[in-house]
């Protein structure tokens, strides 16, 4: 249920983009950047960050579309539910569970990270850009949960799956169409 007048009903969250566009289409580049640019991060992994953070967050709409691209990129609903269940057995490379684990401390308990955890993500053989974008995809949707949560966002499965299959198309943007680069 919309819990503000200016999202309608059934709306994702680009109502909520769109009604101050001044305000959020910088963030909207910055989003398209971070999850479209280049990086080390696969697109793939970029996704399963997203969805993991909105499972832990709770979100059900950042959880389901994010899950579903996540899923046609190459990892099965059924990742996204083992690493909610448990991280430590769920069917991913140790690599990606090393920054897995270290996504889950900085969106549950961001005050206990330490420089232990970079230092594990070192060894796991990440690097400080693939670091550093990890931190933007995880902060960026705990951001999202909470305006998903703030306007009542509430989508239906068949819309957050079509939705998922536009974001995980090679060619998606975020970026409103005046905005695009060509």
């Amino acid at each position: 249920m919309s819990l503000t007048r200016y999202v309608p009903e059934g709306s994702g969250i680009g109502a909520v983009y769109a009604h101050d566009r001044r305000v959020w289409d910088p963030f909207l580049e910055f989003t398209h950047e971070l999850m479209r640019g280049p990086s080390p991060l696969t697109v793939a992994e970029r996704e399963l960050i997203a969805a993991y953070v909105s499972r832990l967050s709770a979100c059900s709409y950042c959880a389901g579309a994010h899950g579903a691209a996540a899923a046609i990129l190459g990892f099965p609903a059924e990742v996204l539910d083992a690493l909610v269940a448990d991280l430590e057995t769920a069917p991913v490379q140790d690599k990606l569970r090393t920054l897995l684990r270290f996504v889950r401390e900085l969106t549950l308990a961001p005050t206990r990270l330490s420089k232990r955890h970079i230092e594990d993500l070192t060894a796991a053989g990440w690097d400080d850009l693939a670091i550093n974008h990890a931190v933007g995809v995880a902060t960026r949707y705990v951001m999202a949960t909470r305006i998903s949560h703030a306007h009542g966002i509430v989508v239906d499965d068949a819309r957050l799956q079509e939705a998922g299959a536009t974001m995980a198309s090679p060619d998606w943007t975020c970026l409103p169409p005046d905005r695009r680069r060509e």
